[in-house]
Protein backbone atom coordinates (compact mmCIF):
# COMPACT_ATOMS: atom_id res chain seq x y z
CA UNK A 1 0.00 0.00 0.00
CA UNK A 2 1.25 3.68 -0.73
CA UNK A 3 2.77 5.47 1.99
CA UNK A 4 0.59 8.45 1.26
CA UNK A 5 -2.51 6.07 1.55
CA UNK A 6 -0.62 4.20 4.83
CA UNK A 7 0.02 7.57 6.80
CA UNK A 8 -3.84 8.35 5.99
CA UNK A 9 -5.22 4.87 6.83
CA UNK A 10 -3.50 5.29 10.37
CA UNK A 11 -3.75 9.02 11.09
CA UNK A 12 -7.67 8.27 10.27
CA UNK A 13 -7.68 5.34 13.04
CA UNK A 14 -5.70 6.98 15.62
CA UNK A 15 -8.26 9.63 15.81
CA UNK A 16 -11.32 7.70 15.11
CA UNK A 17 -12.28 9.83 11.91
CA UNK A 18 -12.56 13.66 10.90
CA UNK A 19 -15.22 16.33 11.53
CA UNK A 20 -15.83 18.10 8.24
CA UNK A 21 -16.66 21.94 7.73
CA UNK A 22 -20.33 21.36 8.50
CA UNK A 23 -20.05 19.79 11.68
CA UNK A 24 -20.46 16.35 10.42
CA UNK A 25 -17.88 13.66 12.43
CA UNK A 26 -17.03 10.82 9.82
CA UNK A 27 -15.35 7.63 11.19
CA UNK A 28 -12.14 6.45 10.12
CA UNK A 29 -14.29 3.15 8.55
CA UNK A 30 -16.51 5.50 6.98
CA UNK A 31 -13.23 7.83 5.14
CA UNK A 32 -11.53 4.33 4.67
CA UNK A 33 -14.12 2.55 2.36
CA UNK A 34 -14.54 6.11 0.68
CA UNK A 35 -11.20 6.43 -0.42
CA UNK A 36 -10.89 2.65 -1.67
CA UNK A 37 -14.29 3.55 -3.85
CA UNK A 38 -12.23 6.08 -5.23
CA UNK A 39 -9.62 4.00 -6.15
CA UNK A 40 -11.13 1.71 -7.35
CA UNK A 41 -13.15 4.11 -9.82
CA UNK A 42 -16.41 2.63 -8.50
CA UNK A 43 -17.33 6.68 -6.80
CA UNK A 44 -15.06 9.30 -8.86
CA UNK A 45 -16.89 12.99 -6.82
CA UNK A 46 -13.85 13.65 -4.60
CA UNK A 47 -16.63 15.82 -2.56
CA UNK A 48 -17.71 12.41 -0.58
CA UNK A 49 -14.10 13.02 1.28
CA UNK A 50 -13.66 15.71 3.54
CA UNK A 51 -11.25 18.29 3.46
CA UNK A 52 -10.56 18.16 6.65
CA UNK A 53 -6.43 17.65 7.26
CA UNK A 54 -5.85 17.86 3.88
CA UNK A 55 -7.34 14.30 3.41
CA UNK A 56 -9.21 15.55 -0.01
CA UNK A 57 -5.75 16.87 -1.48
CA UNK A 58 -3.83 14.16 -0.55
CA UNK A 59 -6.11 11.44 -2.09
CA UNK A 60 -6.42 13.88 -5.13
CA UNK A 61 -2.72 14.10 -5.86
CA UNK A 62 -2.19 10.33 -5.22
CA UNK A 63 -5.34 9.47 -7.82
CA UNK A 64 -3.90 12.19 -10.12
CA UNK A 65 -0.52 10.42 -10.33
CA UNK A 66 -2.50 6.80 -10.76
CA UNK A 67 -4.06 8.38 -13.56
CA UNK A 68 -0.83 9.44 -15.28
CA UNK A 69 0.54 5.95 -14.88
CA UNK A 70 -2.17 4.39 -16.32
CA UNK A 71 -2.39 6.46 -19.27
CA UNK A 72 0.77 6.43 -20.07
CA UNK A 73 0.37 2.44 -19.61
CA UNK A 74 -2.50 2.73 -21.68
CA UNK A 75 -0.66 4.32 -24.78
CA UNK A 76 2.31 1.73 -24.52
CA UNK A 77 -0.03 -1.11 -24.45
CA UNK A 78 -1.98 0.70 -28.12
CA UNK A 79 2.02 1.20 -29.45
CA UNK A 80 3.00 -2.78 -28.90
CA UNK A 81 -0.22 -3.91 -30.80
CA UNK A 82 1.52 -2.14 -34.27
CA UNK A 83 5.01 -3.15 -33.27
CA UNK A 84 4.77 -6.85 -34.04
CA UNK A 85 3.19 -6.26 -37.35
CA UNK A 86 5.22 -3.49 -38.48
CA UNK A 87 8.22 -5.91 -37.35
CA UNK A 88 7.08 -8.75 -39.31
CA UNK A 89 6.21 -6.56 -42.37
CA UNK A 90 10.19 -5.63 -42.45
CA UNK A 91 9.45 -1.72 -41.03
CA UNK A 92 11.42 0.08 -39.33
CA UNK A 93 10.35 0.10 -35.76
CA UNK A 94 12.58 3.04 -34.06
CA UNK A 95 9.78 5.51 -34.00
CA UNK A 96 7.78 3.17 -31.91
CA UNK A 97 10.69 2.12 -29.98
CA UNK A 98 11.51 6.40 -29.01
CA UNK A 99 7.98 7.09 -27.99
CA UNK A 100 8.03 3.79 -25.88
CA UNK A 101 10.96 5.42 -24.10
CA UNK A 102 9.57 8.19 -24.17
CA UNK A 103 6.43 7.20 -22.22
CA UNK A 104 8.33 5.13 -20.07
CA UNK A 105 10.96 8.10 -19.10
CA UNK A 106 7.35 9.90 -17.81
CA UNK A 107 6.32 6.87 -16.14
CA UNK A 108 9.81 6.80 -14.04
CA UNK A 109 9.41 10.39 -13.56
CA UNK A 110 6.08 9.63 -11.55
CA UNK A 111 7.43 6.72 -10.00
CA UNK A 112 10.25 8.52 -9.05
CA UNK A 113 7.96 10.83 -6.97
CA UNK A 114 7.20 7.96 -4.73
CA UNK A 115 9.32 7.00 -1.67
CA UNK A 116 12.34 4.45 -3.13
CA UNK A 117 10.68 1.57 -1.10
CA UNK A 118 7.26 1.85 -2.73
CA UNK A 119 8.25 2.10 -6.65
CA UNK A 120 8.80 -1.81 -6.83
CA UNK A 121 5.32 -2.20 -5.08
CA UNK A 122 3.96 0.12 -7.95
CA UNK A 123 5.69 -1.83 -10.78
CA UNK A 124 3.66 -4.63 -9.45
CA UNK A 125 0.61 -3.33 -8.89
CA UNK A 126 0.63 -1.70 -12.46
CA UNK A 127 2.18 -4.84 -14.07
CA UNK A 128 4.79 -2.23 -15.32
CA UNK A 129 6.91 -5.71 -15.33
CA UNK A 130 4.95 -7.68 -16.97
CA UNK A 131 4.55 -4.86 -19.92
CA UNK A 132 8.25 -4.72 -19.94
CA UNK A 133 8.23 -8.32 -21.19
CA UNK A 134 5.94 -7.42 -23.60
CA UNK A 135 7.71 -5.23 -24.85
CA UNK A 136 11.11 -6.94 -24.94
CA UNK A 137 9.01 -9.67 -26.79
CA UNK A 138 7.17 -7.26 -29.26
CA UNK A 139 11.30 -5.69 -30.12
CA UNK A 140 12.60 -9.62 -30.25
CA UNK A 141 14.88 -8.11 -27.68
CA UNK A 142 17.72 -7.63 -30.56
CA UNK A 143 16.26 -5.14 -32.27
CA UNK A 144 15.46 -2.90 -29.22
CA UNK A 145 17.08 0.50 -29.71
CA UNK A 146 19.45 1.76 -27.45
CA UNK A 147 17.04 4.29 -25.37
CA UNK A 148 14.33 1.78 -24.99
CA UNK A 149 16.75 -0.60 -23.62
CA UNK A 150 18.05 2.33 -21.06
CA UNK A 151 14.58 2.81 -19.83
CA UNK A 152 14.06 -0.73 -19.41
CA UNK A 153 17.28 -1.30 -17.57
CA UNK A 154 16.34 1.78 -15.09
CA UNK A 155 12.71 0.06 -14.47
CA UNK A 156 14.81 -3.46 -13.59
CA UNK A 157 17.23 -1.55 -11.53
CA UNK A 158 14.45 0.08 -9.49
CA UNK A 159 12.44 -3.24 -8.53
CA UNK A 160 15.45 -5.43 -7.68
CA UNK A 161 16.86 -2.37 -5.70
CA UNK A 162 13.74 -2.61 -3.15
CA UNK A 163 13.91 -6.37 -3.34
CA UNK A 164 17.21 -5.70 -2.01
CA UNK A 165 15.69 -4.00 1.40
Amino acid sequence: MLEVLKSSLIFLREKGGLTGSDGTFYSAEELIERMQKLRSGEVEDLAILTRSEGLRKKVEELLKRELEIKTFLGAIKAILQHVESSIKRGGDARPQSQRIAELLRSTLGILKQYPENERAELIKDFEIDKLVEDIKTAFQMKRIFIDLHKVLEEISNIKESSQRE
